[in-house]
């Protein structure tokens, strides 16, 4: 292996840095957070949906990374896979927040199945993102496959239901890791959430046993004997007795030493490959003064990269705070003079009002008022009514006699009828008589 050449000053270093987007240099400000939030549009402008391979690749690479939260994010598509592959590759992240993010309208299937593969994360917030029953057989595989996660909230999903839950407590079957989990909101029903919370004391009850009564294997044990990382009760008897200095010894010993003081030859084969790992990790951080030099120069360059961009942000933000400045006065004075507008608005409706309430006073003394002439006409109406019923009963008597008079009289107008025909034919009869009598007469006139 050959080594560089030591620089004789870190300026003389040759260095070949990648220009870094605006964005690999915002995440490359977090890589030592162990709490970061970009919740609800938390990256400040910068765009995603551009640089999905770089967000997932600052997760992937983040080594004190403890908590992520993602609420309200509106990942998807392209970016969501590779957000999940990110989360599949980190070991340090114990805790995620992934609520109000749409996850069953989006590619649910390929970010639980990437996101089983992670073994760090134990506390897993997956509330309000309309999971769905086919959701449900989701979680249920990835409940299958995950064996990190003990903590799982669901709440406030209402489209899962019962279905997504029975899919759930058949996963339980092959899980024995989570042993908290909130349905609450799920619409999953009392018999179906009971019988989740039993085989979540279960896991729980198994958990519990499992910390209390099972110590480390004994070559695990021995490993970390060797190593100086666990001391056993007599070991630390005889330490606190004095009679004997090998477990004061072994617990002053560091990781660092087992490169000097054991060999492989000395350990198991699992300890074998547990000290290889660890020699080759420590390997690989001892770097030689060379390459040191040029990392110094580096961070030197990157120093100074930092600093211009820290001056232009700072001018970013003296410009922005000036604007928001102007902007607040303008809306302030804009907002008191909506104030005293609204102010002289109620003035002018209470007035209203005012008139309003001596109107309707008005109102109701004149409807007491025709409620009390409507008594009394009522009352006329009333003994009207009963003077026209007796002059309508009176009337009745009456016509029946008119029609008795006119029956009466229209018998006595076809006697008198009759009469007349007699009386027209005895005329007739006369007039005919007298003719002839005319007749005779002037017959004997003329002889």
């Amino acid at each position: 292996m050959l080594t560089p050449s030591t620089p004789s000053s870190p300026s003389q270093a040759k260095v070949n840095k990648r220009q870094t987007t605006e964005f690999e240099d915002w995440l490359s400000g977090q890589s030592y957070a162990a709490h970061v939030s970009f919740s609800f549009g938390g990256l400040e402008g910068q765009n995603l949906e551009q640089e999905p391979d770089t967000f997932a690749n600052w997760i992937r690479d983040h080594l004190f990374l403890e908590s992520l939260d993602l609420r309200g994010m509106g990942i998807d598509g392209e970016a969501l896979g590779k957000l999940a592959k990110g989360l599949s590759g980190n070991r340090s992240i114990s805790c995620l927040n992934f609520t109000h993010n749409d996850l069953g309208r989006k590619n649910y299937k390929e970010f639980l199945h990437k996101l089983a593969d992670n073994v760090s994360i134990w506390r897993l917030e997956l509330q309000q993102n309309h999971l769905n029953a086919e959701c449900g057989r989701a979680i249920a595989d990835f409940m299958r496959e995950n064996v990190g996660v003990t903590h799982l909230n669901l709440s406030n999903n209402p489209e899962l239901g019962e279905e997504g839950a029975r899919h759930i407590l058949e996963a339980f079957a092959e899980n024995g890791s989570i042993y908290v989990m909130k349905l609450a909101g799920c619409n999953c029903g009392e018999l179906m959430l009971e019988k989740i919370n039993e085989r979540c004391r279960r896991n729980r009850a198994a958990v519990a046993y499992k910390m209390e009564n099972e110590p480390p294997p004994e070559a695990e044990k021995k490993t970390m004997n060797r190593l100086g990382t666990w001391t056993s009760a007599e070991e630390e008897d005889l330490d606190e007795e004095g009679g004997g200095g090998k477990a004061k010894e072994k617990q002053k010993r560091s990781i660092g030493d087992v490169k000097v003081g054991i060999s492989a030859a000395d350990l198991l084969p699992k300890e074998t490959i547990f000290v290889l790992v660890d020699q080759k990790k420590r390997e690989q951080e001892r770097l030689d003064d060379a390459t040191f030099y040029e990392f110094l120069a580096e961070y030197l360059d990157s120093l100074e990269v930092d600093r211009a961009k820290f001056d232009r942000d700072e001018k970013r933000a003296l410009e922005n705070i000036e604007r928001d400045s102007t902007a607040f006065t303008a809306r302030e004075k804009e907002h008191v003079q909506k104030i005293k507008d609204l102010e002289g608005g109620i003035f002018e409706i209470s007035k209203d009002m005012l008139v309003c309430r001596k109107r309707l006073e008005e109102k109701k003394r004149e409807e007491i008022q025709l409620q009390d002439k409507k008594y009394i006409l009522e009352g006329m109406i009333g003994a009207e009514e009963e003077q026209f019923v007796e002059q309508l009963e009176q009337m009745e008597f009456e016509l029946k006699d008119v029609e008795a008079d006119k029956k009466m009289f229209g018998t006595q107008t076809s006697v008198v009828l009759k009469d007349l025909d007699m009386i027209k034919k005895e005329n007739k009869r006369l007039r005919s008589h007298i003719r002839k009598f005319q007749e005779s007469i002037a017959e004997i006139v003329a002889t």
